[in-house]
Order: structure tokens, then sequence, then C-alpha cells
């Protein structure tokens, strides 16, 4: 099932963006 697969990809996208922030605010905290 496609519509399974791409709301996956899209966690895990999300999942990514979320530590990219994460990692940019405590990079920028210090």
């Amino acid at each position: 099932d496609s519509g399974q697969l791409n709301h996956v990809k899209l966690m895990f996208l999300n999942g990514l963006l979320a530590v990219d922030k994460l990692a940019m605010f405590s990079f920028i905290g210090h």
C-alpha cells in the first residue's frame, strides 16, 4: 500500500526535521 509507505516517509522526514531543529537550537544556545 503506497499510502501507508508515504505516511511512514512523512513521519520519518518530520522526525529528521525535528532533530535538525533541536540540533540547531542547541548549537545557537551554546
